[in-house]
């Protein structure tokens, strides 16, 4: 077995667990060459309502990621501008021939 990190499986809620066995029970048909099968509506709620949470706080992370890289970024590249400046303006000065 290798160190490297491996991602895991998330927890499923016991909810999920149960509609995926609903499913099973339920009628299966064919729609453009793929098995489907009939949810009910409150399955199909519970799913929507799912999605969008775990999509509401992908977005979220993923803003934050970029808000935190942006500013991280724009100091590092501001105080490195800066630092490159004021070695290129001792460099110039300590070797300038006196006229």
């Amino acid at each position: 077995m290798s160190n490297d990190i491996q991602p895991t499986q998330k927890h499923l809620s016991i909810d999920w667990i149960e509609s995926n066995s609903q499913t099973e029970s339920v009628q299966k048909g064919n729609f453009l060459g793929r098995t489907v099968v009939q949810i009910n509506p409150n399955e199909r709620e519970q799913n929507r309502t799912n999605s969008k949470l775990e999509l509401g706080e992908t977005l979220s992370m993923l803003a934050n990621t970029e808000l935190s890289n942006a500013i991280l970024s724009f100091e590092k590249d501001s105080n490195a501008a800066q630092n490159l400046l004021s070695r290129k303006v001792q460099v110039i000065a300590t070797n300038r021939p006196m006229s």
